[in-house]
């Protein structure tokens, strides 16, 4: 994610999970994520983040799944 909002002149979309509030609000990326409901928080942190971006207009795609390491 960083790379993608400091250099989105080389990076067109991203895949990520974390990013700290206020990064990248001066430009609008295509962002995919998705987090598996067995992951614990990071369910959470990845909602948190859908939530940011989104309010920075950036273009999302968002979904949880059914795997992820905690569900073994």
């Amino acid at each position: 994610m960083y790379a993608g909002l400091n250099h989105p002149d080389r990076f067109g979309a991203v895949v990520c999970q974390l990013v700290h509030s206020g990064l990248g609000s001066n430009v609008k990326l295509s962002v995919f994520m998705e987090v598996g409901l067995g992951e614990d928080i990071m369910v959470d942190l990845s909602q948190d983040l859908y939530q940011q971006l989104k309010q920075q207009n950036h273009r999302l795609s968002f979904r949880t799944f059914d795997g992820g390491s905690e569900l073994a």
